[in-house]
């Protein structure tokens, strides 16, 4: 009704009106922008305070985990069939068609508690391949067995043991040569590892773990194949006569491992695992120089749920590990006696070949069908 009556009034009390009237609206104005700037900062400072609470409530369900008694277990793997083939049809160039299969499991299995941590893995490999007019052979055949166990000294720092097996599954064979020759099977060779050390863990996909203290043995559980002297050097006795039926050997030192498995790209894994070991008490002290190598990395591309291409290599150097010498020609290379020239004869009357030594690489590239399990 005043707003009306304002229409009537004489334009002096009028424009008096209006004036009171802004300054009215200004004060109202004013005291709502205030109102809600209180409101905003009481709502940011509550913010803080929970954000303050949450972290403090984090490191302390930290700290009550170090603590607790409860085991946490993580586990899971995968299975994995891997297929490769090559199909030549009147091919000028010449080659000789083949289908490779391959089977791959992996296993992990990891405890967590108080301080502890032990973690255990299992890898597997065995595969065939089949060319044209051949008969099958196997191209695959190891696994891997890894076993450390750590105790948190402070921060990414731990305290550790290490346990390594590696073995053949199966029987293997050189095919290169006419009959086959029976060349490894399950324990012949088999290395197992065991040290003592410090493990630096500064994230969940990186591990390195250095140990002054290690033994590397080396075990050949079959005559034949340990008269080959392929996996462990010959020996002599006090009159020089050389003894290659060596069926066990121990060496003492240094080992360092360094492992990294990450998802490098969307959909691209990758794994690698160096070790590298140093022989304190090789017979041979020029050979303490030598450090072993055994280097594996894979990459998986996950094409989708159940589709993947991985591509593996695994490179090793041994001084220890060593095979048949031949010409250029892939003629056998004979030890013979240094006085006369005449070649020394093993226990059946045949020549003995010189062995030599040198890198050693394997390389995979493969499609297969994989099925995951338990904790990814």
């Amino acid at each position: 009704m005043k707003s009306i009556l304002v229409l009537f009034m004489p334009i002096e009390e009028k424009n008096i009106y209006l004036y009171k009237l802004n300054i009215m609206n200004s004060k109202i104005i004013f005291l709502l922008v205030a109102m809600l700037t209180m409101i905003s900062v009481s709502t940011y400072a509550q913010k803080d305070e929970v954000l303050i609470v949450a972290d403090n409530n984090t490191a302390l369900t930290s700290k009550l985990g170090e603590l607790s008694d409860t085991a946490i277990w993580n586990w899971g793997g995968l299975g994995s069939v891997q297929f490769g083939q090559t199909a030549l049809v009147n091919w000028a160039a010449g080659g000789n068609s083949q289908i490779a299969v391959g089977l791959r499991g992996y296993l992990f299995a990891n405890l967590t508690k108080k301080r502890h941590l032990w973690e255990n893995t299992f890898d597997g490999n065995w595969g065939i391949v089949k060319f044209k007019g051949e008969g099958p052979q196997i191209n695959q055949n190891l696994f891997i067995i890894n076993s450390q166990y750590g105790y948190r000294l402070k921060n990414n720092i731990y305290l550790a043991a290490l346990a390594n097996i590696q073995s053949p599954f199966s029987k293997g064979f050189d095919y290169s040569e006419e009959p086959k020759k029976f060349i490894t099977q399950f324990a012949a060779p088999m290395y197992v590892k065991a040290a003592v050390g410090i493990t630096y863990k500064p994230n969940e996909y990186v591990s390195i773990f250095v140990a002054p203290i290690a033994g590397k043995f080396t075990i050949v559980g079959n005559d034949t194949i340990a008269s080959r002297n392929s996996f462990i050097p010959a020996t002599e006795d006090a009159g020089g006569n050389r003894y290659y039926n060596e069926r066990f050997r121990a060496e003492f030192g240094a080992l360092a491992r360094i492992s990294f498995q990450k998802e490098i790209f969307k959909n691209v894994n990758l794994r690698s695992v160096l070790e590298l070991f140093n022989n304190y008490t090789d017979p041979n002290k020029s050979n303490r120089r030598n450090i072993d190598i055994d280097w594996q990395t894979g990459f998986d591309l996950k094409v989708n749920e159940w589709l993947t291409v991985g591509i593996f290599t695994h490179l090793l150097y041994d001084d220890n590990t060593s095979w048949a010498k031949e010409d250029d020609n892939g003629n056998p290379i004979n030890i013979k006696n240094p006085d006369t020239g005449v070649d020394f004869l093993d226990a059946a009357g045949n020549p003995i070949q010189q062995n030599t030594t040198g890198v050693q690489f394997r390389e995979n590239l493969t499609v297969g069908l994989t099925y995951k399990f338990g904790d990814k």
